[in-house]
């Protein structure tokens, strides 16, 4: 995975995004919503299923649960929201390369190499 410069919170993209959560060990994957008035992002949550993962590719979809344990009701736009510090995130694609790969929810990109990126950069920051 090529090296990610981090998110650029005066740009206000709406990237695709990664960071690790280590509270389970694990990466989580989101889209940018906007930014909350404490200038935390707030993120729509996406999840991955690992059985349509391959070498090159990470399949990930929108999670449309309300009851979810990353919900923080923070947008009416989507039922799953949450918010997060920018300096943990890892950019994935842009709002127009998501745009792009929407159709079959396959990024390029290998979730073995984003997790272990993810993790790195959170423990450097630590």
């Amino acid at each position: 995975m090529e090296e990610a410069q981090s998110y650029h919170i005066d740009k206000k993209n709406r990237s695709l995004i990664a960071f690790y959560n280590p509270q389970f060990n694990s990466v989580v994957f989101g889209k940018i919503q906007g930014i909350d008035e404490v200038q935390r992002l707030v993120i729509k949550y996406f999840h991955v299923n690992m059985s349509l993962c391959t070498d090159t590719h990470t399949y990930i979809y929108q999670c449309m649960e309300y009851g979810c344990a990353a919900n923080a009701a923070l947008s009416t736009r989507s039922p799953c929201t949450f918010s997060a510090d920018w300096e943990y995130l890892v950019p994935l694609l842009t709002e127009s390369q998501f745009a792009s790969v929407q159709p079959t929810n396959l990024i390029k990109f290998n979730i073995f190499d984003i997790f272990d990126f993810t993790k790195k950069k959170y423990d450097i920051i630590q």
